[in-house]
């Protein structure tokens, strides 16, 4: 049985914050007392933002890098977009451990590449052929696939191409695997198409309730008017946090998540007519901002040579990348996907900015100078 904590309307897992000034005076110790770091953003909804937390909270992450990081936040920021945090000192261990690992063991590192380019294989596979995997069996992939074909290569892919050079065959190999990032497909193919089957099989909720729940409810079959109390909290316009620690789990809504994020994050909201961040391709234009904070790019009408703006990117937005006159990210270095794919489109990008997605705007008139790494508002 999951542990929750009670908070405010008659659910046991959520609470509604219309008045969040009284926020701090609500939310338990267990939140207010840790320094967390913001680590990424995606445009997740509540139940794959349980899952995105599975990764790093798993016997798998423990024994790939010798640690668990077992306490996150997730904070709903605009709505849409999961702002993931963690305690500052487990990323930091994660870090130290993933650098340890590309500095000084090259066949450890070749080996973990090859695995994941081994699993992205298995995920074209099983998309191919419509595999419907179980509930357990989709999650364990996705863990395994997260591990290995995004979060090593992620940061261990900088460390290597400096130690290796950019021509070496395991700095060739980090970067196929950030040019070709899984986990969107495996969500809406996979992971998404099992825990539905699963909801119809409990017969508990509808499947289409699935973006409110957790996935450990749904493994669990820990589920009921709950769900349903918490997509009317998000219809009518509330945002969702949602805090875990090992088998203690609290979630809840708010209206304005903004008055909490400005005590954990302050840095988000700094106002500025100059952004910086890292050259992903040199280049320098003018244009005007298209906010992109979806995967789902089917209904997104994106004009040619305007600027895309996003939290980060991944295959799915190729198509809007073709057109962007620039690209400009809130994360990424110089191996992350934005910066390959532009280096390859011969457009100016600039990545690492951690702020764009909070300060532009859609029709904000910015020059992007990424041969300096600087983003500048003219009006």
């Amino acid at each position: 049985m999951l542990k929750y904590k009670h908070y405010g309307i008659n659910s046991h897992t959520q609470r509604s914050d219309h008045d969040a000034k009284n926020m701090n005076d609500k939310l338990p110790p267990q939140i207010l007392s840790v320094n967390w770091q913001h680590y990424l953003s995606r445009p997740f909804n509540l139940f794959e933002t349980s899952v995105w937390n599975k990764w790093y909270d798993s016997r798998e992450i423990e024994a790939l890098l010798g640690v668990r990081l077992n306490k996150g936040l997730f904070v709903e920021y605009p709505k849409g977009m999961a702002r993931h945090y963690r305690e500052g000192s487990d990323i930091d261990a994660m870090y130290k451990n993933i650098k340890d690992i590309a500095e000084t063991n090259l066949t450890l590192s070749e080996k973990l590449l090859d695995q994941g380019i081994e699993q992205n294989e298995k995920i074209k596979k099983f998309i191919s052929e419509k595999v419907e995997l179980e509930i357990n069996e989709a999650l364990k992939l996705c863990i395994q696939v997260a591990l290995v074909g995004t979060i090593f290569p992620y940061f261990a892919g900088e460390i290597i191409m400096k130690k290796y050079g950019e021509e070496s065959l395991v700095t060739k190999k980090a970067v196929a695997l950030r040019a070709t990032s899984y986990y969107p497909k495996i969500f809406s193919e996979l992971l998404i198409p099992a825990a539905k089957r699963e909801l119809s099989k409990q017969g508990k909720i509808s499947a289409d309730l699935l973006p409110y729940a957790l996935i450990d409810e749904i493994q669990k079959g820990d589920m009921g008017e709950v769900i349903e109390e918490r997509k009317k909290l998000s219809d009518a316009g509330n945002n969702f946090i949602y805090f875990n620690e090992g088998d203690f789990r609290i979630v809840t809504y708010t209206q304005n998540p903004s008055n909490y994020l400005k005590k954990i994050d302050p840095k988000l909201f700094d106002t500025k007519t100059e952004i910086k961040g890292i050259t992903g391709n040199n280049g320098k234009v003018i244009g005007k901002v298209r906010l992109v904070l979806t995967n789902d790019i089917s209904n997104i009408i994106f004009n040619e040579k305007e600027i895309l703006v996003a939290v980060s990117t991944n295959p799915t937005l190729a198509p809007i990348m073709q057109k962007a006159a620039a690209v400009v990210t809130d994360e990424g270095g110089s191996l992350c996907h934005a910066a390959i794919i532009s280096r390859e489109m011969k457009k100016p990008c600039i990545i690492g900015t951690k702020i764009a997605t909070h300060v532009l705007k859609d029709g904000d008139l910015v020059e992007v100078d990424a041969d300096k790494g600087v983003v500048r508002m003219i009006k």
